[in-house]
């Protein structure tokens, strides 16, 4: 007689496994994910309303100094604040300030430290998240009118070389 094996065969054997349930697991799986979409979507919101509201405070103070006439020669003014850049075909109009720090840039236009301010000799480079600000610059055209206003009596227009522009957002030109 082999160990463990009753004498009687005849009982049927019964294997017992006890059965746990996913429901509780999914459950806050998805409980977790939801709370991590509604979180990515505040900080969305949260980035979104702060540009909006820098650009919109920033307009005001360049509209203000422009009324007043403050500033008689191209400058850095409040907050760094250089001027607004215009592509009007395309609806661009964003804020110009100093620097490129990645705070700066997921707010405005940056002003590129060592290159010429607006209005002075030499090149004056604007640097911007193609994916932000720059997003139409995809669509420039050759002669596109690009305007630098600092103040009322030095706005700069230039035509576009679409050269620079496909360089500007890594893109071919074609």
């Amino acid at each position: 007689m082999a160990a463990g094996v009753s004498p009687d065969s005849s009982l049927p054997m019964k294997i017992v496994v006890k059965r746990t349930t996913l429901t509780p697991i999914l459950l806050w799986a998805q409980r977790g994910l939801f709370a991590g979409a509604i979180l990515t979507l505040g900080y969305c919101g949260f980035v979104l309303a702060n540009t909006w509201m820098f650009q919109h405070r920033e307009k005001q103070v360049l509209e203000r100094t422009r009324q007043m006439r403050m500033v008689s020669s191209p400058a850095i003014g409040p907050d760094g604040l250089i001027g607004r850049l215009e592509i009007p075909r395309l609806g661009v109009s964003v804020v110009v300030v100093e620097g490129t720090e990645e705070s700066t840039l997921r707010r405005a236009a940056g002003h590129i430290e060592g290159t010429a301010l607006p209005g002075q000799p030499g090149n004056a480079g604007i640097a911007g998240h193609r994916d932000t600000f720059f997003r139409p610059l995809r669509n420039i055209k050759h002669d596109d009118v690009i305007t630098l206003t600092h103040d009322e009596s030095h706005p700069t227009d230039e035509g576009c070389d679409p050269a620079m522009a496909a360089r500007a957002t890594g893109q071919a030109s074609g």
